[in-house]
């Protein structure tokens, strides 16, 4: 009797670890992210109505889309700069369970590579058009 009680407990150990190893016990699998394709656009090449609305809030923080012809674009703007030579690299679009999130870093300018003006950060990326919403992180 006491023998079997030993094989039990030994397996059911077995299985609480196995189980934690594959996430059962961990609080729930980590939440799916698929990339999606994306390319960057020159202010100039961006269709002239969304420039001209990029133009009139540049000085504030740009977070937004617009739906073109050629597919959806996601705006993203930092506003106000003290200097020039700011520049954002884009670092991924992914879809998961609740939309689409944009993830962009703002890169500050080497001390040689700044302008005494001020500068308006902004990077217009186009995907396909997906009815998803969008969030923006960081």
């Amino acid at each position: 009797m006491i023998r079997t009680a030993k094989k039990v407990i030994v397996l059911l150990c077995w299985i609480l670890i196995f189980a934690g190893m594959s996430g059962c016990l961990s609080g729930g699998a980590q939440e799916e992210r698929i990339s999606v394709a994306f390319q960057v656009v020159a202010f100039d090449k961006a269709p002239q109505k969304l420039q001209e609305i990029i133009e009139e809030h540049k000085k504030e923080e740009i977070k937004m889309t617009w739906e073109g012809d050629e597919g959806r674009y996601i705006i993203r703007g930092y506003g106000e700069q003290p200097t020039g030579g700011y520049s954002i690299r884009a670092d991924a679009v992914e879809l998961m369970g609740d939309g689409l999130h944009v993830t962009t870093t703002l890169i500050p300018p080497q001390k040689e590579q700044a302008a005494a003006e001020a500068s308006y950060p902004c990077i217009i990326l186009l995907i396909e058009n997906m009815d998803q919403e969008v969030t923006f992180e960081p």
